[in-house]
């Protein structure tokens, strides 16, 4: 999905995100994260790490977005 305004995640879910091409603003336990590159994250268990494009296509079933 393409947003343009904030989004809350559902915790109780597993997601994985790639933002990109703007800046973007993650605030998870009041804690503010700037990124304005591409970056991609997984969310599992309520926890939110940075990982690479080789580990999102693992997670994402080969699918690099």
């Amino acid at each position: 999905m393409v947003i343009k305004k904030s989004f809350d995640l559902d915790g109780k879910k597993n997601w994985l995100l790639l933002f990109g091409h703007s800046q973007v603003n993650i605030k998870l336990d009041d804690k503010l994260q700037e990124q304005s590159n591409t970056i991609r994250y997984s969310y599992i268990d309520g926890k939110l790490t940075p990982i690479t494009l080789e580990e999102f296509k693992k997670l994402n079933k080969g699918s690099k977005w």
